[in-house]
């Protein structure tokens, strides 16, 4: 937790360990990114931490940070008094008793970074608009996975990239796809309002489960997958040699 940062706002300390959010016990690598993105930003959202062998529960209130690649930002709230106008969220009880299973999901968390068959993307099911299954990764030629929000502006920003990419390679046998996990009804008036601007695929991860395969935790975040399901680039913050970094891959795949 870094000084000034989102997280320190929100109230969090270095060493605590996040155990539920909005009353869901976090079970899964990633899984805290996918329950804050769910959270309405017009309502607070309670964090359950272990500090300092008790639990605690912390009141945050969320916004979309536009200007950066990170998905969200927690916005400090006011201090809250000890009374009864700020209730605990349903289903937490702060407990001075000592939890071993709290224990137990950090040393989960801590193998699950040297999990290597989390490394191929075979098996994850995506869906179209319209509830149709896509295939992914393709069987033929590399597909690129494109991760983002109808929210996200650096997401958008990043639109006459991949037309350029669409562009370039898909005769050749590339498959862009774009990512979200988005509902369709938000993402169906996004298509409508920037048309040809977005002539991408949009694949539907409704569980996050590719997101959370892969570690996705902010946005938005480039992968190039062979047909094996491997993974031959990981785009997790973009910079000025990205572009150059995906043409290489692509023309290596390709053969070009």
């Amino acid at each position: 937790v870094m000084p000034d940062s989102p997280a320190a706002a929100s109230g969090l300390r270095k060493g605590d360990i996040i155990v539920a959010v909005g009353g869901k016990m976090l079970k899964l690598n990633g899984e805290i990114r996918d329950l804050v993105m769910l959270s309405p930003p017009s309502k607070p959202t309670y964090f359950l931490v272990y500090r300092n062998r008790k639990l605690k529960t912390l009141r945050v209130s969320l916004r979309p940070l536009q200007r950066t690649s990170l998905a969200m930002v927690p916005r400090a709230p006011s201090a809250p008094k000890k009374d009864s106008s700020s209730p605990p969220a349903p289903g937490f009880q702060e407990d001075d008793d000592h939890d071993t299973r709290v224990f137990g999901l950090r040393r989960r968390a801590h193998r699950g970074r040297i999990d290597r068959k989390k490394t191929i993307a075979r098996g994850t099911i995506l869906r179209g608009l319209q509830g149709q299954r896509i295939a992914f990764p393709a069987k033929k030629g590399p597909t690129v996975a494109f991760f983002w929000a109808t929210w996200c502006e650096a997401c958008k920003a990043m639109a006459p990239m991949l037309r350029r990419l669409q562009t370039r390679y898909q005769k050749t046998g590339l498959n862009l796809l774009t990512v979200t996990s988005d509902s369709p009804s938000l993402v169906r008036p996004f298509l409508r309002q920037w048309g040809t601007r977005w002539p991408f695929r949009v694949a539907i991860d409704s569980s996050s489960s590719l997101a959370r395969r892969f570690r996705i935790s902010t946005i938005p975040q480039l992968m190039i997958f062979k047909p094996d399901g491997s993974v031959a680039l990981h785009i997790r913050l973009f910079s000025n040699d990205s572009s150059g970094k995906i043409n290489r891959t692509l023309r290596r795949l390709l053969g070009r």
